[in-house]
């Protein structure tokens, strides 16, 4: 056999090998598509419930906005019947 069969003998015996090497490279690569992918999802699966909690949280906080409002209102126009009926009872007084 001489040198050139050999290096020919060599490439073909290295062929499965290589093949098996190329077949677990792209299941490899694949298994890290998938998983990347997966986590993309449940990234966006994560973004869409904080969203929705930000949502709620905003009505909440408007919620109580409007209350601390009306309390403001109530408090304000309390005052002002307070001071007419002071006043009322100081012209009674007098």
């Amino acid at each position: 056999m001489n040198d050139n069969d050999q290096v020919w003998n060599a490439f073909i015996s290295a062929i499965p090998s290589q093949d098996k090497a190329r077949h677990d490279l792209e299941n490899f690569q694949a298994k890290l598509l998938k998983n990347a992918l997966q986590e993309i999802e449940d990234q966006r699966l994560e973004n869409l419930e904080l969203s929705a909690q930000i949502v709620q949280l905003e009505e909440v906080l408007q919620g109580y906005s409007s209350l601390l409002h009306d309390v403001t209102k109530d408090r304000d126009r309390f005052r002002d019947d307070w001071k007419a009926m002071t006043q009322e009872l100081s012209r009674w007084r007098s």
